[in-house]
């Protein structure tokens, strides 16, 4: 293309005069001119080097200008320049026809000088800015595919290390040998970790909501524990800072509503971590009502406030508020994620607050009331407490077969599935595990999919998820991925997968992806709460009162004074690492079976 600091114009006329005229109106303006006689030398012109901008003539032997026209918009070269039709024919239907096939503007004649150089100016301008703005878009969307690819990298790398960390941590938590001490430095290191990750997760979803990708994944699920679990955990937080935190939940509250309720965690927790982190003294107070068909949560805190000129920017990324100690104590992304997930989910949200006096965000989330809670979501379950399978239709183990290049995925996987009863095979490479896959005959491979790599050579196949493990012509094969993006788990299906984990693996996500990929049924241990022979009834009641509200710090203390009265307990340190922890329904459960087994003790007795 010519440049624009002095555009080409082609004029098309079979009139020698015409083209001799036009050519010294715009030569006198600067315009580089090029002349034809007929349509075909026009396209032959176009062809050679495509011109800035077109004046065509209508009625010219061998091929009218509509027709000219039309052909030069099926050009490839030429099909962008801009069409102005230079005609005697005055009717409407003749400029409409010129529109039609291609043409951006129509002039008469006899025509005037500054009325074509002023249509020619105009269009040339709008030309170049649609190309400017073609220009930038292309630009932007090269770029947003290069961020996209670099945080789809970023995210398996930095989820792949955190997948060993979690993953170990998990697996040694699980073991009620260790001394509390031990299993107190694990929850260290899990929660470490699971910062880590929310980190990681913040700047992905920040990037999802940018790109305009994010998707929402409503749900039934319980009001009751949703609130339970956040005040819970949450309290312990607050009394480890030694101020008040309470909850209040208006009547008529819904057992039961349908939102995105992963989302709405997410929010929940996001304003009450800031609420807390910026409360030295006081309270922090939230509350919950629903009315006109949304929920209004209000997290409100004592804190120092925000300064007037932060309130403008405060939901935007990487803008903290408070003092140096406190902007070391984040990011600067939750508020601005917090605000963009809100907007996605068709909420409002609003702050309000006073200079020493404290902050009061108050959310509006749209969400539809459930008269039952029967198939609502209520929380993680105690995945402690797995001990086994069993298969309607077979008897024997089934077979897994974990693949994956790195040797501590492999061996995270190995010893979170190996105590359930599975006989396990593992593989390092692509190769190997077609092969192992030919002659182990397993039944569900376990696969790790690294950023870009195609499915595993017709190994990945969905099978019907009720066929059962011996009908499959091929095993399913789930993804096992650092890449959180949606559209990476669309992919994976799409190409034959049967399912999809995002690293770190959680292990309840892995026995739920088991159980709905191999139709088998999990078997649970009795709870050992029934060993809890060493404490006496108003020690349990006690601590069950202290676990109804929720005092997860006066749990853990008075725990350590049990232990000094029962060193060899290893009953009571289990409940140390549920309050450790913060498995609320773990230990509520561990207390009242103590609680059952000291009545039944009693009775005996009488």
């Amino acid at each position: 293309m010519e440049t624009t600091k002095n555009p080409t114009v082609l004029i098309v006329d079979d009139t020698p005069a015409n083209l001799d005229l036009l050519e010294r109106i715009l030569q006198g303006r600067g315009y580089r001119v090029r002349k034809t006689p007929s349509g075909a030398l026009a396209l032959a012109s176009v062809r050679r080097s495509p011109p800035d901008l077109i004046l065509l003539d209508v009625k010219m032997p061998d091929m009218d200008g509509y027709a000219v026209c039309e052909a030069l918009k099926a050009e490839p070269l030429a099909c962008d320049a801009p069409v102005i039709f230079i005609s005697a024919l005055q009717k409407t239907e003749d400029k409409v026809r010129a529109l039609r096939s291609g043409g951006v503007d129509y002039v008469t004649k006899p025509f005037q000088a500054e009325e074509v150089l002023a249509r020619v100016e105009t269009h040339l301008s709008l030309d170049r800015l649609r190309r400017s703005e073609a220009a930038a878009k292309h630009q932007a969307n090269a770029a947003n595919r290069a961020k996209s690819a670099f945080l789809a990298n970023m995210s398996h790398e930095l989820r792949t290390p955190l997948n060993a960390i979690l993953g170990f941590a998990q697996i040694l938590g699980q073991d009620r040998s260790l001394p509390q001490r031990t299993l107190r430095d694990i929850a260290a290191i899990e929660n470490g970790g699971k910062y880590l990750l929310t980190l990681i997760n913040d700047i992905l979803d920040l990037a999802k909501v940018e790109a305009g990708r994010y998707e929402l994944f409503p749900e039934v699920w319980s009001t009751e524990s949703f609130f339970a679990d956040i005040t819970a955990g949450f309290r312990h937080r607050a009394e480890g800072k030694d101020i008040a935190f309470e909850f209040h939940a208006a009547p008529g509250m819904p057992p039961a509503l349908f939102s995105d309720i992963k989302r709405l965690r997410q929010i929940t927790m996001n304003l009450l971590s800031n609420a807390i982190k910026f409360t030295r003294q006081g309270r922090v107070r939230w509350s919950a009502d629903y009315r006109e068909e949304a929920l209004h949560i209000a997290v409100e805190d004592t804190g120092p406030g925000i300064p007037p000129q932060d309130l403008d920017r405060i939901f935007e990324p990487f803008q903290q508020s408070g003092d140096v100690e406190q902007r070391l104590q984040g990011t600067g992304l939750g508020l601005s994620i917090t605000h963009k997930l809100v907007q996605v989910m068709g909420g409002e949200l609003e702050v309000e607050s006073a200079a020493g006096q404290g902050s009061c965000f108050r959310l509006r989330i749209p969400a539809e009331a459930v008269s039952t809670v029967e198939h609502a979501k209520t929380g993680a379950g105690r995945t402690q407490s797995l001990c086994g399978y069993a298969h309607p239709q077979l008897e024997r183990p089934l077979r897994i077969l974990i693949s994956d290049r790195l040797e501590p995925n492999r061996r995270v996987l190995r010893e979170l599935l190996e105590p359930l009863g599975f006989e396990l095979r593992e593989s390092g490479s692509e190769s190997e595990c077609r092969a192992l896959a030919d002659h182990w005959t397993p039944d569900l491979v376990l696969a790790d999919v690294p950023p870009g790599v195609a499915p595993l050579c017709g190994l990945a196949t969905a099978a019907p998820s009720d066929a059962p493990p011996d009908a499959h012509a091929k095993p399913p094969v789930v993804a096992v991925s650092g890449n959180a993006f949606e559209e990476n788990r669309r992919q994976a299906l799409d190409a034959g997968y049967h399912d999809y984990l995002t690293k770190p693996i959680v292990f309840s996500d892995l026995t739920a992806c088991l159980e709905r990929c191999l139709g088998l049924q999990w078997q649970y241990a009795e709870t050992p709460a029934t060993r809890l022979g060493d404490l006496r009834p108003e020690q349990v009641d006690a601590l069950l009162e202290l676990e109804k509200q929720g005092r997860l710090s006066a749990i853990t203390r008075y725990i350590s004074e049990l232990l000094e009265e029962f060193p060899e307990s290893s009953e009571i340190r289990q409940l140390g690492a549920l309050a450790e922890s913060c498995d609320i329904l773990g230990l509520e459960q561990y207390l009242q079976g103590a609680r059952e087994e000291l009545a039944k003790a009693e009775d005996a007795r009488c």
